[in-house]
């Protein structure tokens, strides 16, 4: 059985992305150690071998689905974890109990974020709530409204408050001065998590309206006329990391069947969704083109999910359809 990781948290003020510092602390890491990392005796807490996050308070070049700009001021969640990657052929957890991504883990992974962001959303909230002296029926009221959106989004009143970006790695380099760089063989899965806390960008584009976490507790205290405690992104960083690997290292959920049908469960099936489309518009100045991100207009609603985790949705014409990985608005 793997062991729950211990939690390793690198802060920093501002990064250009989250998910190109972890990609730089990993190659460092790996071109440090000459090859030797990858052995599964490496020492736990080595950023090359054990899970790790890097937190930044801002981005100046933040990424969202399809390469958007992910606008990136101070006050939010922007978050990368590194997760070790079992090797395929290997098939079996490191031998020392380290945590390593099982590869069935893989094809349901942004689900399992979009279901373990929602509960750190949630698990906040009502701590919060209840510290201030506020009763616990007001927070299943919110636990009803805070859904997710297939495949990661968590979603407040239909309104965005976080979306996620996965991506592998691999580390590469030259062992010796004047030879190619060469790939170590070791796979990293990189989870990229944006919360929406303090602030929410204007959309721009045909982007669902969004809306942060603490425009939550705004409302509570003026229903309440209470003074509930504003939540902070660090405290909400080492609430995702706890829940994320607390989720993946407990054997009743890390399994496809539970992990669809828990999403499924908690998944709004009233939203209106749209597939998103792209074209390409003269940029400005008259040179190049630029691309714009649009929404087709045919409506769309979520059914259910398939044992693979797709879903499967309805047409205007009652017809159903399975999308692998269309992105939805």
């Amino acid at each position: 059985m793997m062991k729950l990781p211990a939690r390793k948290l690198c802060y920093f003020n501002e990064v250009t992305t989250t998910m190109t510092k972890a990609k730089e602390l990993i190659s460092k890491s790996a071109e440090k150690k000459k090859g030797s990392f990858y052995t599964p005796s490496t020492p736990e807490g080595e950023p090359d071998t054990a899970p790790f996050a890097v937190v930044a308070d801002s981005q100046t070049a933040g990424l969202g689905t399809g390469g958007r700009q992910w606008i990136s001021p101070p006050g939010n969640l922007y978050c990368t974890l590194s997760i070790p990657l079992q090797a395929a052929a290997a098939g079996q957890a490191p031998a020392d109990g380290a945590f390593a991504l099982p590869t069935a883990m893989v094809p349901v992974l942004s689900l399992v974020c979009g279901l373990v962001g929602r509960e750190a959303v949630l698990q906040l909230i009502k701590q919060h709530v209840a510290a201030a002296g506020l009763a616990a029926p007001d927070a299943a009221a919110i636990d009803a409204l805070v859904r997710t959106k297939w495949p990661n989004d968590i979603i407040y009143n239909h309104k965005k408050i976080s979306g996620s970006l996965i991506d592998n790695y691999e580390p590469s380099f030259a062992h010796q001065e004047g030879e190619p760089a060469r790939g170590t063989g070791r796979q990293y899965l990189l989870l990229g998590v944006g919360v929406n806390i303090e602030t929410c960008p204007k959309i721009t584009d045909a982007g669902r309206e969004a809306t942060t976490l603490n425009a939550i507790i705004d409302e509570l205290n003026a229903k309440h006329q209470a003074t509930i405690a504003k939540i902070t992104a660090n405290e909400l960083a080492e609430t995702f990391w706890d829940l994320f690997f607390g989720f993946l290292t407990d054997e009743t959920k890390a399994n496809m069947s539970y992990i669809v049908a828990a999403f499924e469960e908690v998944m709004d099936k009233s939203l209106v969704l749209h597939r998103r489309v792209t074209r390409e518009e003269p940029a400005a100045g008259g040179e190049g083109t630029t691309t714009v991100f649009d929404r087709d207009p045919t409506e769309l609603y979520a059914v259910k999910l398939n044992s693979w985790g797709h879903l499967i949705v309805k047409k205007p014409d009652g017809t159903e359809e399975t999308l692998l990985s269309e992105y939805l608005y």
